[in-house]
């Protein structure tokens, strides 16, 4: 299990969702933890032909980076 197993909600087949709130290319989001906090996450193609607001597999994050301004 990843580190992203606290973000965002459980989908329909119980997996971990986050939420996009705001794109910086295909392969990076900045979303919020459980706490509120932003946090960078990476992965092959998370964020393509998606838009802010849109929903995100866990298992499709590789890494996440807690930003440092919140």
């Amino acid at each position: 299990m990843c580190c992203f197993a606290f973000f965002y909600a459980l989908g329909i087949l119980g997996e971990i969702i986050v939420q996009i709130k705001k794109i910086l290319n295909n392969n990076v989001i900045v979303t919020n933890d459980a706490e509120g906090r932003e946090v960078v996450a990476m992965g092959r193609g998370i964020a393509f032909g998606k838009h802010n607001g849109d929903d995100v597999p866990e298992n499709q994050l590789d890494k996440g980076i807690p930003s440092e301004r919140s």
